[in-house]
């Protein structure tokens, strides 16, 4: 404040000044000043003075009207009427930064003060310091608050400079009034995003507009970014300011929550140690703070921060889902489900105000807008909406409106009902926050990602090319090509599986590809799934001579040694009976389904072959879709004539189940009850020891439902532990759309990692594992949240393209449903996203087959070395192109190592064991596993890659087998492949 006055003295003494010299170059300004001089000497003229300036601004002399009221302030110059009009003369002269001092100076009781606040918000916004102008309304409005006009401006204002929870408390209060406008209702949707939101810019901007021009820099752009899940645009707008110092305490609060969504946590506790207090009065802070406390596996206090933030606002979807899943991992399940459900309700609130604001006629969506508002607790938005949908001519309707507005008003408890409505029975108060987040603060979280090996940059530009063509692959999973896969029914959508496996054992992998061509359940399709057996330089049909037809609609399919007599068997996957094939070792099969026992028909997903209760002997596993009732129901048209797309949550879901391996060629069946964990529309699915205990564990993806992961209990049975190691859901707390699965050492630490691939506007999954066995999705940390956003994901690998010894990625992609009139593409690329250790990055792909040029509905990828040079090569599925086979020919300079491993105690194909590879002084660690993520069962072949050494390298390699032996290997050389049999200590070197 005292600076301020001082600038507004020294303003006036240089004005004086300017005034001083001008009396001898002006002789009749000079006359003019003198005669308003000598009128100003009484106060009885003072009056008098005042019009004769107002006049000469009036007439556009305002230079002379300047003279005139600086001679009067000489006299006058705590008169607030001159002090008013002065200011207005200096913004018409320009003078705008001396209009705003001398306003600043006007009395609040005076009768000239609203005009003044009129003048100081506008030069303020001319100025080019909006978010000043903002606080002048806000502050006024503390004063004389019957001012809606101020409120309106100060809301405009609030959301251009992106200072959101402060627009929406004055769209509130509006609301409460009766006056607020249809984009004010808008506003306070969601109102963690900038308004306009992206949805509604779409239909606001004019053509060749950019949105992000229509906020201010700094905080505005800022939010624009964040509501387009651009965190790092985001924070590049406030990086001056994060150094400089902010503008607003909204900005610094804002900061923070883009630190805690990028997970930048180093750089989030500086933030926390310089914040001012003003900053915790905003959602954002508390959102930041409960983000930061997930990722410290503080759950209690995470829940108390969470709840502070929704209690600012009431709309973040995304907090309720963050509190769901910090809820589940306190074992309150109840306070979990409803909080998810509640998520749900406010999605369906952002879902009908988009709908609304296409198509603004449109009273139903109007209506049932409004509904929900009042479920959510939120009277004053439900009038405000029910009045845009009456006539200016129903006068009647709109007193009956006004009239329950005032009812409300009176009532003392309407005040805290939305609050009350959103803690659904809980407050911050019932978790512990402070002294847990004392001790955090002071150190970074024990779950922060960390790697044993330094950043390597990619060292080399994938190549990969299309060879199924000229090796006799031509293999299509769709056949019937001229049906419109655009409305195709949710079980035609899911694709077929690919399991590769060598059944005559000559050492070269064969190939089962599923087949659907039919309507499920049934075992009468038009076309058998097929074998292909990899001869010199081509794949053959061999399915007939190897009696291995299946005529059932088949959906994921494993390969594993069943019985355990060295000879891979089938294990398929159906949409109806599942089905066993057991191999006679004689390059035939025979049907061993009735091993299994009497079991019903599910609508199966993928499948596993896998010991599951530590007795060393295979297992087999399933994951189940939906009901089988109404399941495989065709499209239906809506009330506007388009195709519905079909969802899972529109059917129930079905549980897994798995086949107790009896060591004696029977099996016992297992179901996955509630009591374990709730059914779930599961896809994916990976076996192996994920806790490095000797145990399997089970990894199930599932669709719009949370993850399992069901550990053995002791009791031949499982527990979910999904929850609680924060694997159940993703970053955003939302149960993610799950597909495709890759696993590996993504950051070199030693330990099991997690890649999954999701839904359209669900970014993948990268889930890294921490000393603890905990799980933190850091997707957004290393990029892999932006690349991967737009795209439906399915079968996805890790795989080492360029050899610098961190994995990359090759994902499949394409979606479920035509949905183009909403702005996303049907067919989709596939993409390689390469890793140097600290994040990932879209590649582009040299390929002289034209496969990477166009798009597909991309769905199962299966993982081989077909031609034995040691780089993976890959078979990729799609519904509406044949089957693909990229050939690696990265032109990478480092070393190989591929390992083959027979159990002799553990079960023959020792899933579960875990290979650690030491290259001089650097370890790199795979582990065998089962189920292989989505609908595939991939070579059983263990890769590793590394940069080339000079001179050669000193490998060695452990085999942690699962019946607990640890099997140090001697020295072996790089570039070949080995067979490792269990407790023998020679390995043969296979090339």
């Amino acid at each position: 404040m005292c600076k301020r006055i001082i600038a507004s003295i020294f303003t006036l003494a240089v004005t004086l000044l300017l005034v001083g010299c001008r009396r001898d170059s002006n002789p009749d300004a000079n006359r003019d000043v003198d005669q308003a001089s000598a009128a100003a000497d009484s106060a009885a003229d003072l009056q008098s003075a005042l019009q004769d300036a107002r006049a000469l601004a009036e007439s556009g002399d305002h230079d002379a009207a300047a003279q005139a009221l600086y001679a009067v302030m000489i006299r006058h110059g705590d008169n607030d009427d001159a002090k008013a009009l002065t200011a207005q003369v200096e913004a018409a002269r320009g003078n705008l930064e001396t209009a705003v001092e001398i306003a600043r100076s006007v009395d609040a009781g005076s009768s000239v003060w609203p005009a003044v606040i009129d003048l100081r918000y506008q030069v303020l916004a001319k100025l080019g310091r909006p978010s000043e102008a903002a606080d002048t309304l806000l502050q006024a409005l503390q004063t004389k608050q019957d001012q809606p006009r101020w409120r309106h401006e100060a809301w405009r204002l609030l959301n251009f400079v992106g200072r959101r929870q402060e627009a929406c408390d004055q769209a509130l209060t509006l609301c409460r009034l009766g006056l607020a406008s249809e984009p004010e209702l808008f506003s306070l949707i969601g109102r963690r995003l900038a308004f306009p939101t992206p949805d509604l810019m779409k239909v606001l901007l004019g053509k060749g507009q950019l949105p992000e021009n229509q906020f201010a820099p700094g905080l505005g752009k800022a939010r624009w970014y964040f509501s387009l899940q651009q965190h790092d645009r985001a924070l590049e707008q406030l990086a001056d300011q994060s150094r400089d110092g902010f503008e607003s305490a909204a900005a610094q609060a804002f900061y923070g929550r883009l630190l805690a969504e990028t997970q930048q946590w180093e750089a989030f506790q500086q933030w926390h140690g310089r914040l001012a207090p003003d900053a915790k009065q905003f959602s954002d802070y508390w959102s930041a703070l409960g983000v930061f406390l997930i990722d410290s596996r503080a759950h209690e206090a995470a829940a108390a921060a969470l709840l502070e933030s929704i209690t600012r606002d009431p709309t973040d979807r995304v907090c309720y889902q963050r509190l769901a899943k910090v809820l589940a991992a306190l074992d309150r399940h109840e306070d979990s489900a409803q909080f998810r459900n509640r998520g749900v309700e406010i999605a369906q609130t952002e879902r009908l105000a988009k709908e609304v604001g296409e198509a603004s006629a449109n009273k139903d969506k109007r209506t049932q807008l409004a509904r929900y508002l009042m479920e959510l607790g939120r009277p004053f938005e439900t009038l405000g909406w029910t009045s845009t949908l009456l006539p200016a001519t129903a006068i009647g309707p709109r007193q009956m409106v006004s009239q329950q507005r005032a009812q409300l008003l009176q009532d003392p408890s309407v005040a805290d009902m939305t609050i009350e409505v959103s803690l659904l029975g809980l407050a911050p108060a019932d978790f512990e926050l402070q002294s847990q987040l004392e001790q955090l603060l002071v150190r970074a979280p024990s779950e922060q990602p960390r790697t044993s090996a330094p950043p390597r940059q990619v060292a080399a530009t994938p190549r990969l090319v299309n060879r199924a063509g000229e090796l006799g692959l031509k293999f299509q999973w769709y056949k019937d090509v001229e049906i419109d896969l655009t409305i195709i029914p949710i079980h035609e959508s899911l694709g077929g599986g690919i399991a590769v496996l060598d059944y005559d054992l000559d050492g070269r992998p064969d190939i089962y590809l599923a087949q659907g061509s039919g309507d499920p359940p049934t075992d009468q399709c038009t076309r058998s799934s097929e074998l292909y057996r990899h001869e010199v330089s081509a794949f053959t049909n061999q399915t007939a001579a190897a009696h291995a037809e299946d005529f059932h609609y088949s959906s994921g399919l494993a390969a594993g040694d069943v019985n355990q007599d060295g000879f891979p068997d089938l294990f398929l996957g159906s949409l109806g009976h599942n089905r066993l094939l057991i191999n006679n070792g004689d390059g035939t099969f025979r049907e061993q389904t009735s091993q299994l026992g009497t079991f019903a028909d599910r609508f199966t997903a993928s499948v596993a072959i896998a010991d599951l209760n530590g007795d060393r002997l295979p297992d087999l596993f399933e994951s189940n879709y939906i009901e089988m009732e109404d399941g495989f129901a065709l499209p239906k048209k809506g009330p506007d004539g388009k195709w519905i797309s079909p969802t899972p949550l529109s059917h129930y879901p079905d549980a897994d189940r798995w086949f107790e391996n009896l060591g004696n060629g029977e099996f016992r069946l297992h179901e996955i009850t509630r009591s374990i964990a709730s059914p779930g529309t599961s896809l994916g699915l990976v076996v192996t020891d994920f806790q490095s205990d000797g145990n399997n564990e089970v990894f199930v993806g599932i669709d719009v439902r949370p993850n399992h992961l069901l550990v053995q209990n002791g009791e031949n049975s499982f527990v979910n532990v999904a929850d609680t190691n924060g694997l159940a859901n993703g970053f955003s707390g939302a149960a993610n759309g799950c597909m495709g699965i890759a696993t590996g050492d993504f950051n070199r630490d030693g330990r099991l990692d997690l890649q999954i691939a999701n839904y359209s506007l669900e970014p993948a999954n990268l889930y890294l594992q921490n000393e603890s066995g905990d799980f933190t999705d850091y997707s957004v940390r290393y990029g892999l949240a932006a690349a991967t956003n737009p795209y439906v994901g399915f079968g996805t690998k890790a795989v080492d393209f360029d050899r610098n010894g961190f994995l990359d990625f090759i994902v499949t992609n394409g979606h479920i449903f035509d949905v183009r009139d909403q702005g996303e593409p049907y067919q989709m690329a596939p993409q390689v996203l390469m890793s140097d250790g600290r994040g990932l990055t879209l590649a582009d792909v040299e390929d002289e087959s034209g496969y990477w040029d166009q798009t597909y509905l991309g769905r199962t990828i299966a993982m081989l070395d077909y031609d034995r040079d040691g780089a993976t090569d890959f078979l990729v599925g799609h519904l509406d192109q044949p089957l693909a086979l990229l050939h690696d020919e990265t032109r990478a300079d480092g070393e190989w190592i591929q390992v083959e491993l027979i159990g002799t105690t553990s079960e023959r194909d020792a899933i579960g064991a875990k290979l650690v590879l030491t290259v001089d002084d650097t370890q790199s660690v795979e582990w065998v596993t089962a189920g292989d993520g989505y609908f595939c069962s991939d070579e059983p072949v263990v890769q590793f890659a590394f940069p080339e050494t000079q001179p050669a390298p000193n490998v060695r390699l452990q085999v942690q087998w699962p019946s607990g032996l640890v099997q140090d290997v001697g020295a072996i050389e790089a570039n070949h492949r080995y067979l490792v049999v269990e407790d023998q200590p020679e390995v043969e070197r296979r090339w």
